[in-house]
């Protein structure tokens, strides 16, 4: 009976230290951003043939972030007194410990976004979780107006629950959409959701110290 009894023990304790070492030696899944990194554009000094990891080696072009993905702790800095024509857009996920930053640098007025005749915004905010953009000038004016254009537009489409996205001091002014109530009426700031198959939404959209100035027809929708 004892040696019965030993041999069951042996046997467990046998699988148990199979187990850990198995859970030992698995591999866990790939971090693919394991650090944070700096993204420095300055329009006027940079180029577009550097790394982008510092001032002294910033990018030049919205071009070059222009499929460019964020992670937690990663901040994307616009050099302060530079001007681009074009879009913006800015995706990534931060966590609610290490929030993604797009932000001016330098000195100077803010880094401004003009976007190009027809393009239906200027910055956008695409299905992104914990993520700041402050400090930037923003402005979309065409020859003429066009239906549905914005200054800056935060979509959540079909990403499920887009949590806190927050605006702070941004300038955003002159944007020529149509006047016409219920005709894709233009506006400063678009908050929009999209989807079929995945409920989406926002949770924790701030919206703090922006300006908002000859934007038509509404400020904020």
């Amino acid at each position: 009976m004892c040696k019965k009894r030993f041999f069951v023990i042996l046997f467990y304790g046998w699988i148990i230290s199979m187990a850990v070492s198995a859970w030992g030696n698995k591999r866990p899944i790939a971090d693919s951003h394991s650090e944070c990194t700096h993204y420095y554009v300055d329009s006027r000094n940079g180029n577009d043939g550097n790394d982008g990891h510092s001032a002294r080696q910033a990018w030049k072009s919205l071009k070059r972030i222009k499929n460019l993905k964020l992670y937690a702790g990663d901040q994307l800095l616009l050099r302060r007194g530079s001007v681009w024509h074009g879009s913006l857009t800015v995706c990534g996920n931060g966590t609610p410990k290490d929030s993604i930053i797009v932000d001016a640098y330098g000195k100077g007025p803010r880094p401004k976004v003009v976007g190009e005749e027809h393009s239906p915004f200027a910055v956008q905010i695409r299905n992104s979780n914990y993520i700041t953009v402050q400090n930037l000038e923003i402005v979309n004016k065409g020859k003429e107006r066009l239906a549905g254009r914005c200054g800056i537009e935060v979509l959540d489409d079909e990403n499920g629950i887009s949590r806190q996205v927050h605006l702070r001091s941004l300038y955003i002014h002159d944007v020529n959409g149509t006047l016409a109530k219920h005709s894709g009426e233009g506006c400063g700031i678009l908050i929009k959701k999209e989807w079929k198959k995945i409920p989406s939404a926002f949770d924790g959209l701030v919206i703090e110290d922006c300006i908002i100035q000859r934007c038509e027809r509404n400020g904020m929708t």
